[in-house]
């Protein structure tokens, strides 16, 4: 065989996507297909990988993680072994770069192919890799960030802020989420890595995260932690939740990434929105913009609060203590607790209440 022969099929390899890895490869499908790292659950050998996407002409590829255990990130990000997903081939847009266990957001292209590229260090580490599925979905479910904007009856997800892990936010961006679960089961939301959002006063005026249930605010979040946290967990007790991501059209972060699970109302010890960091309260001591910086690290939150808590009364530390908290929160009206026998409902206006029992009592802001 000629050597120009054999360069024509080493370039055909490369354009059907034949990967380094055995279970690389194009893959197409006209409803859906899985995909994983070789060996999976077994760990995953030091190579890379490419896998391309393809659905029918005028769908675009849907990507959901079910698993992922790859070299663990840091506050520098993937500094290792990684995950990137690319809109259309491996020259497009990046999607994300993932690492670690955090499982990504549910992915969607613009077109009706996609590039999902795994990169390997020199290490043996003994990480599982991934299993994915694609699918053939519809244009318009985007949130606007690149991702799934509905779940539906689902026990847990992510969603993130656009090109996470891989790039910054853009500027006049809006994106929005609603997550809802079975009757009668609550939503938990929570920020395992780092937060990094502008910040301003009350969160207004700037890049924002806005948080709701049942039509009515739990809090608004903006700032930075770059403490491989963000704001502390968010409970919806009702059976539906709504995230909105806004930005302004000047100056963009890495942004944020979240994950959300079904669970129960009263479940949870104690959960206040941007305000609890290991059960203490950080809350200003002169009303609205009031906030507390120690470490560089600043997440300020306008939040209606939301406490569920074995205590009868919860407690409030001196300003002195919120010092030593990773990020702070800033209330946009400081509450009047009064007691109850389980639970503790604050609201920002007499009018506003986020029940969580039939038994619970309300307090009201000043």
């Amino acid at each position: 065989m000629g050597l120009v022969a054999i360069l024509m099929i080493l370039a055909c390899l490369v354009n059907l996507g034949v990967s380094e890895c055995e279970n690389g490869g194009t893959f197409r499908t006209q409803n859906r297909r899985k995909i994983k790292t070789d060996n999976h659950p077994a760990s995953y050998p030091r190579e890379p990988c490419t896998w391309t996407l393809e659905v029918s002409q005028g769908s675009v590829v849907l990507l959901t993680f079910d698993t992922l255990d790859i070299w663990p990130w840091t506050s520098r990000g993937c500094t290792g072994d990684s995950v990137t997903i690319y809109d259309g081939d491996s020259q497009g847009t990046k999607l994300g770069e993932f690492c670690g266990a955090v499982v990504p957001p549910a992915l969607l292209s613009t077109g009706n192919n996609m590039t999902v590229v795994m990169e390997v260090g020199n290490y043996e580490a003994g990480f599982t890799g991934f299993s994915a599925t694609f699918e053939r979905a519809q244009p318009g479910w985007d949130s606007g960030c690149n991702d799934l904007s509905s779940w539906t009856q689902s026990k847990r997800g992510a969603i993130a802020s656009m090109f996470y892990g891989a790039e910054n936010y853009v500027n006049d961006a809006y994106c929005r989420w609603t997550i809802t679960v079975v009757t009668g089961k609550s939503i938990r939301l929570t920020f395992p890595r780092n937060f990094e959002v502008e910040t301003a006063l009350d969160c207004s005026g700037a890049d924002n995260l806005m948080v709701s249930a049942n039509g009515m605010e739990i809090g608004t979040y903006c700032g930075s932690s770059k403490a491989n946290t963000g704001p502390s967990d968010i409970l919806s007790c009702f059976h539906e939740m709504t995230v909105e991501f806004t930005t302004d059209s000047v100056g963009t972060l890495p942004g944020f990434i979240a994950e959300f699970f079904e669970t129960d109302c009263l479940t949870t010890t104690t959960v206040r929105p941007g305000g609890w960091v290991s059960g203490s309260a950080v809350t200003g001591s002169g009303g609205s913009g009031d906030a507390a910086t120690a470490g560089g690290n600043t997440i300020t939150a306008a939040v209606t609060t939301l406490e569920v808590t074995t205590p009868a009364q919860t407690t409030t530390p001196s300003p002195s203590s919120t010092s030593k908290r990773m990020f702070t929160a800033s209330t946009r009206r400081q509450p009047t607790t009064t007691s109850a026998p389980t639970t503790n409902v604050t609201s920002m206006a007499p009018t506003t209440t986020i029940p969580v029992s039939t038994t619970a009592k309300t307090t009201t802001g000043k």
